[in-house]
Parts: structure tokens; sequence; C-alpha cells
């Protein structure tokens, strides 16, 4: 996909989406030239672009200054960070686009799956009475064991109850085969294994709260039992999860971690889900009793939504700042483009995946320049002076904020005409962050191939 570029969205809408200045009165703004070759030129910085390699020799940032609130009242604002760029040649602008799960989508996702096997519907209104009971006896053993100070999900859990036992008056004794892909839970066979496979969506809510739209779309065996190491498939008690240290000598695999990644990225290939870069391999880990893991036999991958092996959640993911009680009523929650993918691979191939959040890339405008970040540190210095307010920052009675992290990232920007459609741009992100902790605090966010101010709250 790399060099790809699809015209109509990239070519109409990056000029205006890259220039974009939420803070009126911005007349200092940049102007860009952008053509589809991926060659950048800053018509007031002529000749000042280059790779990464640019950036080699800016190593700190330490400096002190002062604004005024808006009741006239001084702040001080101190920078004392390391300058950080992700470890690639180039950044790129990354066009996206939210692919919409309808039935379409849901069939293209279930056929490359299951390949040629009979796929059954999977949801409650088309569920056996006998797998109908089983879910329900599921509901009421949580119910009755799990939710006695909760009464939200004891509630429910009732209403699960209730419709189960409703759906039963009316179920036939098998599953009904797939004739329309208009429901969201689904049930076929993967090497002679019975698998689940479920689409998952939730709106979000208008609220100030840090609440996002997010989908995902999951696989499950229906039987862990088969699936689980021979030594837990008795019919008991069998969990399994992922170890915090990386995979070991233990593992009881056949697959070597070679073997097992290539089984993984086959998989997704076919799959055309846009997670090109591997975040993490750990082990799986499987137990017998409740919270208690003893035996790694398989691997866990963890791919992410990137570029040039560039983490989109990792240099940009919105789900890890802090200001959100500085959002306003009416700027509601976002869709979550937190794109992460886990795999689990054992000798039996892919037993399972969650595909959080997918992404479709519609077109990459490769290279682009980025400007110096001398120019850059005087625009946040300037900005911040003329508009405060406007950044939401968040400090105490000492009238003092203080920023230890300067990171070039990936920071998401919409489509303000499609609500389906973004952009990952190059951005410099000036931020306060705690060793103890990921989240991010107070962030100044620059477009750093033009310099404008980015409005967080009118992104996430």
């Amino acid at each position: 996909m790399t060099g790809k570029t699809t015209g109509k969205y990239l070519s109409a809408v990056l000029v205006c989406l890259l220039g974009i200045n939420f803070l009126a009165g911005c007349s200092e703004k940049k102007t860009v030239e952008y053509d589809m070759s991926g060659n950048t030129e800053n018509i007031q910085t002529e000749g000042a672009y280059g790779k990464l390699k640019q950036f080699a020799d800016a190593s700190v940032w330490q400096e002190t200054w002062t604004v005024k609130d808006a009741e006239e009242k001084e702040v001080t604002l101190s920078v004392d960070s390391k300058i950080s760029v992700p470890g690639a040649e180039q950044m790129s602008v990354v066009e996206v686009e939210e692919p919409e799960f309808d039935a379409d989508y849901k069939e293209t996702i279930a056929k490359q799956i299951f390949g040629g096997n009979e796929v059954y519907y999977n949801d409650p209104a088309h569920l056996p009475k006998e797998a109908i009971e089983e879910r329900k006896d599921v509901c009421q053993e949580m119910y009755d064991n799990y939710c006695e100070n909760d009464e939200e999900g004891k509630a429910q859990l009732q209403q699960e109850i209730l419709g189960y036992e409703e759906a039963w008056k009316t179920a036939g004794d098998a599953y009904i085969p797939v004739v329309s892909y208009d429901v969201d839970e689904y049930i076929g066979e993967l090497e002679g294994i019975s698998y689940e496979l479920t689409f998952w969506e939730s709106s979000g809510v208008a609220k100030v709260e840090n609440v996002y739209k997010s989908k995902e779309i999951s696989l499950l065996p229906k039987d862990i039992h088969q699936v689980c190491p021979e030594g837990l498939s008795g019919g008991g008690y069998v969990c399994y999860g992922v170890g915090e240290e990386e995979v070991s000598a233990k593992n009881q695999c056949k697959l070597s971690g070679e073997e097992a990644l290539e089984t993984a990225q086959n998989f997704l290939g076919a799959l055309r889900l846009e997670y090109p870069v591997l975040r993490s391999c750990k082990p799986l880990l499987w137990g017998g009793e409740p919270d208690v893991y003893d035996t790694e036999n398989g691997y866990v991958f963890t791919f992410d939504a990137g570029i040039d092996q560039i983490s989109f959640a990792l240099f940009g993911g919105q789900n890890v700042y802090s200001n959100y009680s500085k959002k306003k009523e009416q700027e509601k929650g976002r869709y979550d483009l937190n794109a992460v993918l886990t795999v689990m691979v054992t000798d039996r191939g892919v037993i399972g995946m969650s595909a959080e959040n997918p992404i479709e890339i519609d077109g990459v405008l490769e290279g682009t320049g980025l400007l110096p970040v001398e120019e850059i540190e005087g625009i946040i210095k300037d900005q911040v002076a003329k508009h405060f307010e406007d950044f939401r920052f968040e400090y105490t009675s000492s009238q003092k904020i203080t920023f230890n992290k300067m990171e070039l990232i990936y920071f998401r920007i919409r489509d303000k005409e499609d609500a389906g459609k973004f952009s990952y741009i190059p951005a410099w992100r000036l931020s306060e962050r705690y060793s103890s902790s990921f989240e991010i605090y107070n962030q100044v966010l620059i477009n750093a191939i033009d310099g404008s101010v980015i409005d967080f709250y009118d992104e996430i």
C-alpha cells in the first residue's frame, strides 16, 4: 500500500486538512503546497526539509517563559525535555477510513476465515434450544454468584435470561445456515474446530466523559477444550491468558517463534486487515484453575495499525490523554481509532483473534517534509502566549505549568465532512508526563508539516 494515493480524498482534502488552525486570528500560519509525487515545499522556508536525520542534532528543549491567563494573572511555563523522534527514515500522511460493519463486510470476513465451510447464525434469535440453555445457565450462574452488589449488572443479566427464555419457545434443534449476514454473531469450522465469530460495536455516548464509539471483531473457539494443551483437555475447567514476560525456552508449542509469526501473518494477510506493525510477542499461558497459569504453550502476537514500523497506537493513540475534564458538553466522544489486533497461535494454528477498531488505508503521501524543530518551538511559544485559554491547561494555584516531553508522533485528524474518514499526520506533542503513568497531561499539538495548531478537543 505504501506510495499509493486514491486522489479524490487525498488531493481534495490534504491542503485544507493539514493547514487546519483552530485559533482565531492566527495569521502567522505557514503556507504549504503538496503534490501527489510526495514532494513537499514550504514557500517561506524553502530547502529546510530532509528525512528524520534532520533532527539528529535536536537533543533537548529547556526554556521558561510567562503568559497572561483570562484574569490577567501571570502563568509560568517551563519546558525541560529531551526531543524524541521515531526510529524511521521518513514520516508520511496516511489516509484511512473506518469500515462499516454492514452485511457485505461481515460476509467478506466470515468467508475469508471459514473458507468454503458452512457458516451458521449464532445470535440468540437463531440459536438451537441446547445452545440457548447453555447461555442461559451461564447468565444465571453469574447472576447468582458474582453480581451481589451490582444492581445494574443484575438487571442486565435478568434481561438476558428473560430473552433466552423467550427465544427458546420458538427455537429449533440445530444451527441455521446463514442466508444474509445481518446479525453480529456467527459460527463456523476452521481446521475441524468450531469457532464463534462476533462483530461488536458501541455507539458511545454524548457526554463529557472519555467515551468513544468503538468496534471489534473477535474469533474464539466454541469449546476451549478442543484447542487447549493435551494435559488440560480432560473436560474440566480450563483458562488461558497472556504472559507478561517474553516467550521462553519452556514454551511447549511445537512451532518456533518464527513459524508462529508466519502463521499469524498469513492468517491476517488473507483477511486483509490493516495491522502491519508487530508490537510484541508474548507466551500464551494455560491453566486448570481460576487465575493460575502454569503451562506456556503458544504465542500471542500484538499488531498495530501504522506505517514504516511506526505504531499509531504507541505514537499518537488518543486514549492516553488526561485533560478530558476540560471537554465541553457539546464536544462528543468520537470513534476510537486505537487500532490493535491480537492473534493467538499454537500447534493447531490460529486459535483466536481480537481486532479492535479496524481501519482501511485509502492512501499514503510518503516522505512529507517537516519543519525544523526550532521553528516548532517558536510556534508553540507564540501560540500559547496569544491563545492561552484555548489550550485548557490544568494547573494549580501556583500558576506554573511544567512540560517534560517533546515528541514527534502521528496524530489522527478527522475529515470534517465525512465521519468515517481520518488522516494520520506527523505532529509535535509537548506535554507533561509522570514516570509512574503513561497518561499525557496539558498537551500542545502542532502539525509538523505546516506548523498549525491542532485542536485536541475537536479531534477526540
